[in-house]
């Protein structure tokens, strides 16, 4: 081999090696930045207990679910926590009456109807929010203990009982006699 192939076999290794190095680098960051969602995942779930760590829960989920190709690994699970939280608490949480708690349930159940952030409803779960959903919207809030009014926001769950009744529960419903038909 002539010292101009010498030279260009070396150019051909260098630029392979130099190809090599950066896919190597791809690939550690992409690993480093799976690793880091999915310890903020488990974090985020980690702070589904009373109303103010769910706030920094969903505030995690809402990074992650911003990555959508991470997104689409916790989605599911995701999905059913929201569904969970929100059975507990429509029916049976003692601060469900309290803005904060309000402004967790409204965030949760609007992931739940966006198709985009968690996917299509499944149909086990339909009936059983809508029954929890139609509890608490049928409510009245002056009627309830004096203590749970004292640190309630009537006007809060005035803003919760009317998107119950007027967005989600229609939606809950049509698709339950659409399956029916």
């Amino acid at each position: 081999m002539d010292s101009k192939g010498a030279v260009f076999a070396a150019w051909i290794g260098a630029g392979a090696a130099i190809i090599l190095a950066a896919v190597d680098l791809i690939y550690r960051f992409s690993a480093g930045r799976r690793e880091q969602d999915r310890q903020m995942f488990i974090t985020a779930l980690e702070y589904f207990q009373g109303s103010q760590r769910r706030s920094v829960g969903i505030a995690a989920l809402t990074v992650i679910r911003d990555r959508r190709p991470a997104w689409r690994s916790y989605r599911d699970t995701t999905r059913q926590l929201f569904y969970s939280q929100l059975l507990y608490l429509y029916k049976h949480a003692s601060n469900r009456w309290q803005e904060h708690e309000i402004s967790n349930m409204v965030v949760m159940t609007s992931w739940l109807f966006d198709d985009k952030y968690l996917g299509p409803l499944p149909g086990y779960m339909k009936e059983p929010l809508l029954t929890v959903m139609e509890s608490y919207s049928s409510q009245d809030f002056d009627k309830l203990e004096p203590k749970v009014k004292e640190h309630g926001s009537k006007s809060a769950v005035t803003r919760l009982q009317t998107r119950i009744r007027n967005d989600w529960t229609p939606r809950l419903e049509s698709t339950e006699k659409s399956a029916v038909l």
